[in-house]
């Protein structure tokens, strides 16, 4: 299957997760921006998977020269380049699906996407594959006709399993 083919797919599945979320806090309608905004999203942990931390996935993110990525471990403040190669050389992953995917507008030229994301992968010295569920929230800021990565914060959803 093509991988634009497999991409219109994965953004029409987040936006049949997303459409049939909790009734408490029901999602807004799924614009094309938004689903641009997911497309990019689900590009960039295609090329983390893939272990493409290089220009595949700086094209994507935008080479911000400051990426803030909150996460248990605390508050880092990196590259994208360094960003993406923190996580390709330390960790393979096999599957990386979101669901969930929530685009809220902060403003006109900055979004913050919301979703669930579950990610297979082992890191380190480690030769078990896990499975980690975890809650995400990326800022998208726009400069000129780009898109640019800003902020990334992340928490396990109901800790790991193996």
């Amino acid at each position: 299957m093509a991988r634009s083919s497999r991409l219109r797919i994965s953004i029409f599945a987040v936006a049949l997760a997303s459409a049939s979320a909790g009734a408490q806090n029901p999602p807004p309608r799924i614009t094309a921006s938004d689903s641009a905004i997911i497309a990019r999203e689900l590009a960039a942990w295609d090329a983390l998977q893939k272990n493409d931390s290089g220009v595949a996935f700086r094209r994507i993110v935008g080479n911000s020269p400051t990426v803030v990525i909150v996460g248990p471990g605390g508050i880092t403040r990196v590259s994208a380049a360094e960003m993406g190669r923190r996580i390709t050389v330390n960790c393979d992953r096999r599957r990386n699906p979101i669901d969930s995917a929530r685009v809220d507008r902060l403003s006109r030229d900055v979004v913050m996407l919301s979703y669930k994301v579950t990610v297979e992968g082992r890191c380190g010295s480690d030769t078990a594959w896990t499975t980690t569920r975890m809650y995400s929230m990326t800022v998208w800021a726009r400069e000129g006709t780009r898109w640019r990565l800003r902020s990334q914060g992340y928490t396990a959803l109901g800790g790991f399993s193996r």
